[in-house]
Protein backbone atom coordinates (compact mmCIF):
# COMPACT_ATOMS: atom_id res chain seq x y z
CA UNK A 1 0.00 0.00 0.00
CA UNK A 2 1.15 3.27 -0.97
CA UNK A 3 -0.30 6.43 1.36
CA UNK A 4 0.60 10.06 0.95
CA UNK A 5 0.63 12.24 3.77
CA UNK A 6 -0.37 15.85 3.20
CA UNK A 7 0.19 17.22 7.01
CA UNK A 8 0.73 20.42 8.41
CA UNK A 9 4.65 21.25 9.11
CA UNK A 10 3.98 21.17 12.78
CA UNK A 11 5.91 23.21 15.49
CA UNK A 12 6.90 19.68 16.57
CA UNK A 13 8.63 18.78 13.47
CA UNK A 14 10.17 21.97 12.47
CA UNK A 15 13.63 21.29 14.13
CA UNK A 16 13.86 18.29 12.35
CA UNK A 17 13.26 19.80 9.08
CA UNK A 18 15.29 22.92 9.87
CA UNK A 19 18.54 20.78 11.59
CA UNK A 20 18.05 18.01 8.76
CA UNK A 21 17.73 15.39 11.71
CA UNK A 22 15.08 13.50 12.42
CA UNK A 23 14.11 14.44 16.10
CA UNK A 24 10.40 15.40 16.95
CA UNK A 25 9.79 17.10 20.31
CA UNK A 26 6.08 17.15 19.82
CA UNK A 27 3.01 16.11 17.76
CA UNK A 28 4.28 12.23 18.49
CA UNK A 29 0.71 11.10 17.19
CA UNK A 30 1.75 11.98 13.95
CA UNK A 31 5.30 11.30 13.93
CA UNK A 32 5.07 7.68 15.66
CA UNK A 33 2.42 6.82 13.18
CA UNK A 34 4.84 8.06 10.06
CA UNK A 35 7.57 5.85 11.75
CA UNK A 36 5.61 3.15 12.39
CA UNK A 37 3.76 2.62 9.18
CA UNK A 38 7.18 3.33 7.12
CA UNK A 39 8.37 -0.19 8.32
CA UNK A 40 5.46 -1.86 6.80
CA UNK A 41 4.10 0.17 4.07
CA UNK A 42 5.59 3.14 1.23
CA UNK A 43 4.60 6.42 1.93
CA UNK A 44 5.45 9.93 0.61
CA UNK A 45 5.41 12.95 3.01
CA UNK A 46 4.17 16.50 2.17
CA UNK A 47 4.35 19.29 4.85
CA UNK A 48 2.74 22.29 4.05
CA UNK A 49 4.22 25.46 5.84
CA UNK A 50 1.22 27.36 7.33
CA UNK A 51 1.28 30.96 8.60
CA UNK A 52 0.28 30.77 12.29
CA UNK A 53 -2.86 32.33 13.20
CA UNK A 54 -3.51 33.36 16.44
CA UNK A 55 -3.37 30.23 18.44
CA UNK A 56 0.26 28.39 16.63
CA UNK A 57 3.53 29.80 16.69
CA UNK A 58 6.29 28.93 13.89
CA UNK A 59 10.30 29.13 13.26
CA UNK A 60 10.17 27.78 9.85
CA UNK A 61 11.13 30.77 7.67
CA UNK A 62 12.54 29.19 4.17
CA UNK A 63 10.65 30.24 1.33
CA UNK A 64 11.04 27.66 -1.44
CA UNK A 65 9.82 24.46 -1.32
CA UNK A 66 12.29 21.48 -0.18
CA UNK A 67 12.90 17.94 -0.25
CA UNK A 68 14.84 16.28 3.22
CA UNK A 69 16.49 12.98 3.54
CA UNK A 70 15.86 11.34 7.05
CA UNK A 71 17.38 8.20 7.38
CA UNK A 72 15.02 6.41 9.01
CA UNK A 73 12.67 6.99 5.69
CA UNK A 74 12.99 5.37 2.30
CA UNK A 75 11.16 8.36 0.67
CA UNK A 76 11.87 12.19 0.89
CA UNK A 77 9.67 14.48 2.87
CA UNK A 78 8.79 17.54 0.87
CA UNK A 79 8.19 20.97 2.80
CA UNK A 80 5.99 22.87 0.86
CA UNK A 81 6.13 26.61 2.29
CA UNK A 82 3.91 29.56 1.80
CA UNK A 83 3.70 32.67 -0.37
CA UNK A 84 3.38 34.33 3.11
CA UNK A 85 5.97 35.39 6.23
CA UNK A 86 3.62 37.04 8.45
CA UNK A 87 0.03 36.80 9.94
CA UNK A 88 -2.70 36.71 6.80
CA UNK A 89 -5.94 38.25 5.97
CA UNK A 90 -8.78 35.95 4.97
CA UNK A 91 -8.11 36.40 1.15
CA UNK A 92 -4.25 36.01 1.67
CA UNK A 93 -5.50 32.68 3.96
CA UNK A 94 -7.94 31.52 0.60
CA UNK A 95 -4.65 32.24 -1.65
CA UNK A 96 -2.31 30.60 0.70
CA UNK A 97 -4.96 27.31 0.48
CA UNK A 98 -5.26 27.69 -3.05
CA UNK A 99 -1.34 27.89 -3.80
CA UNK A 100 -1.02 24.18 -1.19
CA UNK A 101 -3.51 22.26 -2.75
CA UNK A 102 -2.27 22.99 -6.29
CA UNK A 103 0.61 21.74 -5.16
CA UNK A 104 -1.33 18.59 -3.39
CA UNK A 105 -2.87 18.05 -6.86
CA UNK A 106 0.73 17.77 -8.59
CA UNK A 107 1.71 15.32 -5.97
CA UNK A 108 -0.85 13.10 -6.20
CA UNK A 109 -0.59 12.84 -9.74
CA UNK A 110 3.10 12.00 -9.21
CA UNK A 111 2.85 9.39 -6.68
CA UNK A 112 -0.32 7.88 -7.44
CA UNK A 113 -1.33 6.66 -4.07
CA UNK A 114 -3.51 3.84 -2.87
CA UNK A 115 -4.67 6.49 -0.29
CA UNK A 116 -4.17 9.86 0.80
CA UNK A 117 -4.28 10.83 4.59
CA UNK A 118 -5.02 14.39 4.83
CA UNK A 119 -5.25 16.71 8.57
CA UNK A 120 -7.22 19.53 9.57
CA UNK A 121 -4.58 22.37 8.61
CA UNK A 122 -5.40 21.07 4.87
CA UNK A 123 -9.41 21.06 5.27
CA UNK A 124 -9.83 23.09 1.95
CA UNK A 125 -7.60 20.99 -0.18
CA UNK A 126 -9.25 17.88 1.36
CA UNK A 127 -12.86 18.60 0.63
CA UNK A 128 -11.36 19.51 -2.93
CA UNK A 129 -9.64 16.66 -3.80
CA UNK A 130 -11.80 13.60 -2.26
CA UNK A 131 -14.34 14.70 -4.76
CA UNK A 132 -11.86 15.29 -7.42
CA UNK A 133 -10.51 12.37 -7.37
CA UNK A 134 -11.67 8.11 -6.96
CA UNK A 135 -8.51 7.21 -4.22
CA UNK A 136 -9.65 6.75 -0.94
CA UNK A 137 -9.14 10.11 1.56
CA UNK A 138 -8.81 9.53 5.06
CA UNK A 139 -9.69 12.98 6.61
CA UNK A 140 -7.40 13.29 10.45
CA UNK A 141 -8.65 15.80 13.23
CA UNK A 142 -6.41 16.28 16.12
CA UNK A 143 -8.95 17.66 18.51
CA UNK A 144 -12.35 19.85 18.45
CA UNK A 145 -11.55 23.36 17.72
CA UNK A 146 -13.46 25.94 18.57
CA UNK A 147 -14.02 26.78 15.18
CA UNK A 148 -16.15 23.73 14.84
CA UNK A 149 -18.63 24.12 17.55
CA UNK A 150 -19.37 27.26 15.01
CA UNK A 151 -20.02 25.78 12.22
CA UNK A 152 -22.85 24.42 13.76
CA UNK A 153 -24.21 27.48 14.26
CA UNK A 154 -27.66 28.13 12.38
CA UNK A 155 -26.12 31.85 10.80
CA UNK A 156 -22.67 31.32 9.36
CA UNK A 157 -20.98 33.36 6.86
CA UNK A 158 -19.45 32.82 3.32
CA UNK A 159 -16.06 31.07 4.43
CA UNK A 160 -17.84 29.47 7.03
CA UNK A 161 -20.28 28.21 4.65
CA UNK A 162 -17.26 26.68 2.52
CA UNK A 163 -15.91 24.94 5.06
CA UNK A 164 -18.76 23.25 6.13
CA UNK A 165 -18.95 21.96 2.46
CA UNK A 166 -15.17 20.59 2.92
CA UNK A 167 -16.15 18.85 5.79
CA UNK A 168 -19.07 17.36 3.61
CA UNK A 169 -16.89 15.51 1.27
CA UNK A 170 -17.18 11.43 0.96
CA UNK A 171 -14.06 10.88 3.34
CA UNK A 172 -13.66 7.16 3.80
CA UNK A 173 -12.74 7.49 7.28
CA UNK A 174 -12.47 10.31 9.66
CA UNK A 175 -10.24 9.89 12.63
CA UNK A 176 -9.90 12.70 15.67
CA UNK A 177 -7.64 12.74 18.73
CA UNK A 178 -10.02 11.90 21.81
CA UNK A 179 -8.12 15.19 23.81
CA UNK A 180 -10.82 16.25 25.88
CA UNK A 181 -11.62 19.10 24.36
CA UNK A 182 -14.97 19.85 22.11
CA UNK A 183 -18.23 17.43 21.67
CA UNK A 184 -18.42 15.24 18.93
CA UNK A 185 -21.59 15.37 17.66
CA UNK A 186 -20.41 19.02 16.76
CA UNK A 187 -17.63 16.93 14.32
CA UNK A 188 -21.03 14.21 13.17
CA UNK A 189 -22.89 16.73 12.37
CA UNK A 190 -20.71 18.11 9.98
CA UNK A 191 -20.02 15.36 8.07
CA UNK A 192 -21.47 13.39 5.12
CA UNK A 193 -24.01 10.91 6.67
CA UNK A 194 -22.74 7.62 7.59
CA UNK A 195 -19.34 8.63 7.54
CA UNK A 196 -16.91 6.15 9.50
CA UNK A 197 -15.32 8.27 12.79
CA UNK A 198 -13.15 7.11 14.69
CA UNK A 199 -12.41 8.93 18.31
CA UNK A 200 -8.36 7.21 19.51
CA UNK A 201 -7.22 8.46 22.86
CA UNK A 202 -3.36 9.07 22.27
CA UNK A 203 -0.74 6.81 23.67
CA UNK A 204 2.37 7.11 26.34
CA UNK A 205 5.31 5.27 26.11
CA UNK A 206 7.30 5.88 29.64
CA UNK A 207 10.99 5.04 29.83
CA UNK A 208 12.67 1.93 31.55
CA UNK A 209 15.72 3.97 32.53
CA UNK A 210 15.87 7.78 33.29
CA UNK A 211 19.16 9.56 32.77
CA UNK A 212 18.60 13.13 34.26
CA UNK A 213 21.91 13.75 34.10
CA UNK A 214 21.66 15.90 37.78
CA UNK A 215 19.47 18.31 35.89
CA UNK A 216 18.12 19.93 39.43
CA UNK A 217 22.10 20.52 39.92
CA UNK A 218 22.38 22.14 36.29
CA UNK A 219 18.83 24.58 36.80
CA UNK A 220 19.81 25.98 40.39
CA UNK A 221 16.90 24.56 42.10
CA UNK A 222 17.35 24.73 45.42
CA UNK A 223 16.60 22.05 48.43
CA UNK A 224 13.24 21.54 49.42
CA UNK A 225 11.40 23.62 46.68
CA UNK A 226 8.79 22.32 45.57
CA UNK A 227 9.11 22.03 41.60
CA UNK A 228 6.40 22.55 39.24
CA UNK A 229 6.31 21.82 35.65
CA UNK A 230 5.00 23.01 32.78
CA UNK A 231 5.40 22.04 29.45
CA UNK A 232 3.06 23.22 25.90
CA UNK A 233 3.27 25.78 23.48
CA UNK A 234 3.23 29.20 24.88
CA UNK A 235 0.77 30.83 23.42
CA UNK A 236 -2.22 31.88 25.17
CA UNK A 237 -4.75 29.22 25.35
CA UNK A 238 -2.50 26.75 26.97
CA UNK A 239 -2.15 28.93 29.97
CA UNK A 240 1.14 29.94 29.88
CA UNK A 241 0.77 33.85 30.83
CA UNK A 242 -1.25 32.53 34.16
CA UNK A 243 1.45 29.89 35.02
CA UNK A 244 3.57 32.37 35.38
CA UNK A 245 1.45 34.69 37.37
CA UNK A 246 0.63 32.06 39.76
CA UNK A 247 4.17 31.19 40.49
CA UNK A 248 4.63 35.02 40.83
CA UNK A 249 1.98 35.37 43.56
CA UNK A 250 2.57 31.93 44.95
CA UNK A 251 7.00 33.24 45.38
CA UNK A 252 5.58 36.72 46.70
CA UNK A 253 3.57 34.37 49.43
CA UNK A 254 6.64 33.24 50.49
CA UNK A 255 5.92 29.14 49.02
CA UNK A 256 9.25 27.64 48.47
CA UNK A 257 8.66 26.44 45.03
CA UNK A 258 10.75 26.31 41.71
CA UNK A 259 8.82 26.92 38.35
CA UNK A 260 9.87 24.49 35.43
CA UNK A 261 8.28 25.56 31.85
CA UNK A 262 9.43 23.85 28.51
CA UNK A 263 8.37 24.76 24.89
CA UNK A 264 8.13 27.33 22.70
CA UNK A 265 5.64 30.03 21.18
CA UNK A 266 4.61 33.57 20.55
CA UNK A 267 4.06 34.53 23.92
CA UNK A 268 7.63 33.27 25.29
CA UNK A 269 9.28 36.86 25.26
CA UNK A 270 6.28 38.42 27.64
CA UNK A 271 6.38 35.62 29.93
CA UNK A 272 10.38 36.86 30.10
CA UNK A 273 9.55 39.84 30.53
CA UNK A 274 6.98 39.48 33.56
CA UNK A 275 9.86 37.25 35.46
CA UNK A 276 12.20 39.70 34.81
CA UNK A 277 10.45 42.41 36.45
CA UNK A 278 10.56 40.48 39.53
CA UNK A 279 13.07 39.49 41.92
CA UNK A 280 12.50 35.75 41.35
CA UNK A 281 14.34 35.15 38.29
CA UNK A 282 16.41 31.89 39.91
CA UNK A 283 12.90 30.14 40.93
CA UNK A 284 12.71 30.10 37.22
CA UNK A 285 14.03 27.58 34.34
CA UNK A 286 12.73 28.36 30.51
CA UNK A 287 14.10 25.54 28.64
CA UNK A 288 12.71 25.70 25.51
CA UNK A 289 11.67 22.77 23.15
CA UNK A 290 13.52 19.58 23.96
CA UNK A 291 13.84 16.15 22.28
CA UNK A 292 10.32 14.07 23.20
CA UNK A 293 12.10 11.15 24.31
CA UNK A 294 14.03 13.87 27.11
CA UNK A 295 10.53 14.98 28.61
CA UNK A 296 10.43 12.14 30.90
CA UNK A 297 13.49 13.26 32.68
CA UNK A 298 12.11 16.37 33.98
CA UNK A 299 8.70 14.39 34.78
CA UNK A 300 11.47 12.90 37.45
CA UNK A 301 12.83 15.98 38.76
CA UNK A 302 9.51 17.59 39.04
CA UNK A 303 6.82 17.27 41.89
CA UNK A 304 3.76 18.47 40.28
CA UNK A 305 2.90 18.76 36.55
CA UNK A 306 0.07 21.38 36.13
CA UNK A 307 -2.06 22.08 32.76
CA UNK A 308 -3.57 25.29 32.73
CA UNK A 309 -4.67 24.53 28.52
CA UNK A 310 -7.85 26.14 27.88
CA UNK A 311 -9.12 23.38 24.93
CA UNK A 312 -9.16 20.33 26.78
CA UNK A 313 -7.34 18.00 29.39
CA UNK A 314 -6.28 15.11 27.60
CA UNK A 315 -3.52 16.27 25.86
CA UNK A 316 -0.18 13.90 25.17
CA UNK A 317 1.68 16.15 27.44
CA UNK A 318 -1.19 15.73 30.36
CA UNK A 319 -1.18 11.81 29.42
CA UNK A 320 2.27 11.15 30.05
CA UNK A 321 2.39 13.01 33.28
CA UNK A 322 -0.64 10.91 34.29
CA UNK A 323 1.02 7.56 33.06
CA UNK A 324 4.54 8.24 34.71
CA UNK A 325 2.38 8.79 38.21
CA UNK A 326 3.08 12.25 37.94
CA UNK A 327 1.24 14.47 40.70
CA UNK A 328 -0.89 16.52 38.19
CA UNK A 329 -3.31 19.75 38.25
CA UNK A 330 -5.91 20.55 36.20
CA UNK A 331 -9.04 22.88 35.49
CA UNK A 332 -12.43 21.30 35.62
CA UNK A 333 -14.31 24.20 34.05
CA UNK A 334 -13.13 25.39 30.77
CA UNK A 335 -14.11 28.00 28.58
CA UNK A 336 -14.89 25.19 25.83
CA UNK A 337 -18.25 22.97 26.03
CA UNK A 338 -16.37 19.49 26.16
CA UNK A 339 -18.09 15.79 26.64
CA UNK A 340 -16.34 15.60 30.15
CA UNK A 341 -13.90 12.56 28.85
CA UNK A 342 -11.59 13.79 31.15
CA UNK A 343 -13.89 13.34 34.36
CA UNK A 344 -14.77 10.10 33.13
CA UNK A 345 -11.27 8.77 32.98
CA UNK A 346 -9.83 10.50 35.52
CA UNK A 347 -12.67 10.24 38.44
CA UNK A 348 -13.24 13.13 40.62
CA UNK A 349 -10.76 12.57 43.78
CA UNK A 350 -7.26 11.34 42.01
CA UNK A 351 -6.46 14.36 40.09
CA UNK A 352 -6.02 17.45 41.91
CA UNK A 353 -8.50 19.76 40.51
CA UNK A 354 -8.93 23.82 40.46
CA UNK A 355 -12.14 25.67 38.79
CA UNK A 356 -11.05 26.76 35.96
CA UNK A 357 -7.71 27.94 33.81
CA UNK A 358 -7.76 31.07 35.85
CA UNK A 359 -8.04 30.01 39.15
CA UNK A 360 -5.05 31.27 40.32
CA UNK A 361 -6.33 31.04 44.56
CA UNK A 362 -7.09 27.54 43.91
CA UNK A 363 -3.77 26.52 42.49
CA UNK A 364 -2.23 28.33 44.95
CA UNK A 365 -4.03 26.29 47.80
CA UNK A 366 -3.11 23.56 45.95
CA UNK A 367 0.42 23.84 46.39
CA UNK A 368 0.70 25.78 49.58
CA UNK A 369 -1.39 22.65 51.12
CA UNK A 370 0.84 20.25 49.68
CA UNK A 371 3.72 22.21 51.13
CA UNK A 372 2.50 22.18 54.46
CA UNK A 373 1.50 18.11 54.15
CA UNK A 374 3.97 16.02 53.35
CA UNK A 375 1.71 13.41 53.20
CA UNK A 376 -0.21 14.82 50.39
CA UNK A 377 2.09 14.60 47.46
CA UNK A 378 2.70 10.83 48.58
CA UNK A 379 -0.92 9.90 48.31
CA UNK A 380 -1.75 11.88 45.02
CA UNK A 381 1.53 9.95 43.58
CA UNK A 382 -0.05 7.15 44.19
CA UNK A 383 -3.59 7.38 43.05
CA UNK A 384 -2.11 8.11 39.51
CA UNK A 385 -0.76 4.53 39.05
CA UNK A 386 -3.92 3.59 39.20
CA UNK A 387 -4.46 4.98 35.67
CA UNK A 388 -1.27 2.82 34.10
CA UNK A 389 -3.87 0.01 32.56
CA UNK A 390 -6.05 2.64 31.90
CA UNK A 391 -4.38 4.46 28.89
CA UNK A 392 -2.79 3.13 25.86
CA UNK A 393 1.16 2.01 24.98
CA UNK A 394 2.31 4.16 21.74
CA UNK A 395 2.75 0.57 20.01
CA UNK A 396 -0.91 -0.39 20.68
CA UNK A 397 -2.10 3.36 19.89
CA UNK A 398 -0.26 3.35 16.74
CA UNK A 399 -0.99 -0.51 15.77
CA UNK A 400 -4.62 0.25 16.15
CA UNK A 401 -4.40 3.37 13.11
CA UNK A 402 -1.95 1.64 10.94
CA UNK A 403 -5.01 -1.54 11.01
CA UNK A 404 -8.06 0.52 10.06
CA UNK A 405 -5.79 1.96 7.05
CA UNK A 406 -4.63 -1.37 6.07
CA UNK A 407 -8.59 -2.58 6.51
CA UNK A 408 -9.70 0.61 4.35
CA UNK A 409 -7.56 -0.39 1.81
CA UNK A 410 -8.68 -4.06 1.37
CA UNK A 411 -11.99 -2.93 1.65
CA UNK A 412 -11.74 -0.70 -1.56
CA UNK A 413 -9.29 -3.12 -3.49
CA UNK A 414 -12.14 -6.00 -3.24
Amino acid sequence: MKILFALRLYSGLENSIINKKWAPNGIPTIYKLLEGIEKKHEIKVLLFHKIPSDMQYSNYKEKKDISIKFKQFKNTFVVISSLFNKKLNKLQKIIEECTHCIKLIKYINIEKPDLIYIDNANIWSAGLITRMYNIPVVFRLLGIYPYINKLSYKKTNMYQKLLKWCFRAPFIQVINTNDGSGKNRDVTKLLKPNTNYKLLINGVETPKIIKNNNIKNKLNIKSKSLVCLFIGKLETYKGCITFVETMITALKEGLNIHAIIIGEGSQKDIMIEIINSTSYKKSFSMIGNIDHKNIFNYHSISDLYISLNHLGNMSNTNLEAVKFGQVVILPKNLPTETDREDIKLFGEDKILWIDNPYDIQGLIKHISNIINNDGLLKLYKNNMFYYNKLIYSWNERINTEILILEELFKEEKY
